[in-house]
């Protein structure tokens, strides 16, 4: 499939089947147009439901779904992001720790509402860590385990 005929797909996706303004269709097709793996798990998932195992900047989809209560396209944006840039992936992963995100549910009545949803820190045994450099100095950020998030001395704050 062509290159064009792949995003006019991810847009018409994005916004019959998940709802999404044109705008941020075209944004999110973008995205999920920078890793082929990812790509690719995206389709598969649209056309038969099946999650992939697959590992992109250190996650599954499922965990980003299980761990962080992400609906799977929000999950499959993230996973893009942890791939493609791991800090700020892992920045964005944090902020859902530290802040909660926005989720989009239905209410006894069958009408949508937004909720706002914390999660708690995910023990993730798994993940070893290859330390990146921080955003904003690129010193190099250091793992810190009790906390499960990087931490720049440099700068003296967590990323």
């Amino acid at each position: 499939m062509a290159t064009r005929e792949k995003n006019n797909y991810l847009v018409n996706e994005l916004t019959a089947r998940y709802g999404f303004e044109r705008g941020h269709a075209l944004d999110a097709a973008e995205r999920l147009m920078r890793h082929h793996g990812i790509y690719n798990d995206f389709v598969q998932y649209n056309q038969t439901g099946q999650v992939s195992d697959n590992k992109y900047g250190g996650y599954t989809l499922a965990q980003l779904v299980n761990d962080y209560q992400l609906e799977p396209i929000g999950a499959f944006l993230m996973l893009v992001e942890l791939e493609t840039d791991a800090v700020q992936g892992q920045y964005y992963l944090n902020q859902i720790i530290q802040h909660g995100h926005r989720v989009k549910t239905v209410d006894e009545d069958g009408d949508e509402v937004v909720e706002f949803r914390t999660v708690a820190s995910p023990v993730r045994e798994d993940m070893a860590p290859n330390n990146p450099n921080c955003p904003k100095c690129n010193s190099e950020l250091t793992w810190i385990d009790q906390y499960k998030r990087w931490y720049c001395y440099e700068c003296k704050e967590y990323v």
